[in-house]
């Protein structure tokens, strides 16, 4: 069979997979929409299309034809052969076509994640990504994107649909340079480039708010930076990097009371983390103690003190520090905690030693 007749066969079959696993709902205007029906109510009807959701009038809806368990259930093997013919013929293009086009239905087909991840391995290994590793670890970036670009343009992964595997990796190989520059210098201009133009080619690639968002704090663009590092902790809320550098963009913007509000929202093994680093404990010892100050001028006497402690946690106790803990305390009335301050002993400053990489994707 031709190239050009497999790809019609291709395209055909997964027409026929979207079609059998959606619902299907005809307009009075005759036209209809294929689609996957995930809410209903008295006066319209919420119908999944690809990525988007339609809101229909029940007013327009002439029918609705919803899938059966025995159609989806019947596709479902046919997909699955589909899948392991593809697999069994090396035909690592079309698997993972054919796969993706599975999942745009059922994001969770288990058959079709397992062979959409074995058609990407074979892929980049086609690519050669093996030696575009050995360019990466010598730090020849240029080199590596020039000769994956080259690569993909020579495969003609760029007409098909499993071109997405080649934009990931040359969009991992441009975030990877952006990582590199910011690591080496203060320069903002070519790190944030680098980070749009992984971007582009895809949008999806992880890392990407976190780079990005470190390009624009380099910049000072803080309302940029704190947008695209919040996304970046959402997405992975226990890596404390991120949220060390979302912390330090907040205290640049002079958001005390975000900073505390990140810090203490923040998984119990923050705590831990943060003892690690310097300009993390001085960052989280400002902001409680400029919230404790305020809140003393407020006349918030018990929450002023509460907050202060807080502030003595991360502050080094040094005979300057104990020495305004205990006029601070002697300002709110707590005479008490005051005293126990005068008598405690200073310690000496707490050099932990900071760790060999700044923390951010790990």
């Amino acid at each position: 069979m031709s190239r050009l007749l497999r790809s019609i066969g291709i395209a055909i079959w997964m027409g026929a997979v979207a079609a059998a696993l959606g619902d299907l709902v005809t307009l009075d205007s005759g036209k209809t929409i294929e689609g996957t029906i995930v809410g209903e109510s008295e006066s319209a009807l919420q119908v999944r299309v690809g990525a988007a959701t339609v809101t229909v009038p029940r007013s327009k809806v002439v029918s609705i034809s919803k899938t059966s368990a025995a159609s989806a259930s019947a596709t479902s093997t046919i997909s699955i052969e589909r899948l392991q013919d593809l697999e069994w013929k090396g035909d690592w293009l079309a698997l993972y076509e054919v796969a993706a086009a599975i999942l745009a239905v059922e994001t969770s087909h288990p058959v079709a994640l397992d062979k959409q991840k074995a058609a990407t391995l074979k892929i980049r290994e086609a690519l050669g990504m093996a030696q575009i590793a050995e360019l990466v670890r010598g730090r020849k970036f240029d080199d590596a994107i020039t000769t994956l670009t080259e690569r993909i343009r020579l495969s003609g992964l760029s007409s098909r649909p499993a071109g997405a595997v080649g934009r990931r990796a040359l969009a991992e190989l441009y975030l990877g340079r952006a990582e590199y520059r910011l690591r080496q210098s203060g320069e903002g201009h070519g790190p944030l480039a680098d980070a749009r133009k992984a971007r582009e080619l895809d949008p999806t690639t992880p890392g990407l708010d976190y780079l990005e968002g470190m390009a624009q704090m380099r910049l000072r663009n803080l309302d940029l930076a704190a947008g695209l590092l919040e996304r970046a902790l959402r997405a992975d809320p226990h890596n404390f990097g991120v949220l060390m550098q979302l912390m330090q963009c907040y205290r640049a913007k002079g958001d005390h009371a975000r900073v505390a509000m990140l810090y203490e929202a923040a998984p119990k093994d923050a705590d831990a983390a943060a003892e690690r680093w310097p300009e993390v404990r001085e960052t989280l010892a400002e902001a409680f103690l400029q919230i404790a100050a305020r809140l003393a001028r407020e006349g918030k006497a018990a929450e002023a003190g509460a907050v202060y402690e807080k502030y003595l946690k991360f502050a080094d106790p040094t005979p300057d520090v104990l020495r305004d803990a205990a006029a601070f305390y002697e300002q709110i009335g707590d005479r008490e905690r005051a005293r126990a301050l005068r008598g405690q002993k200073t310690a000496a400053p707490q050099t932990a030693e900071r760790p060999s990489a700044p923390p951010g994707r790990q």
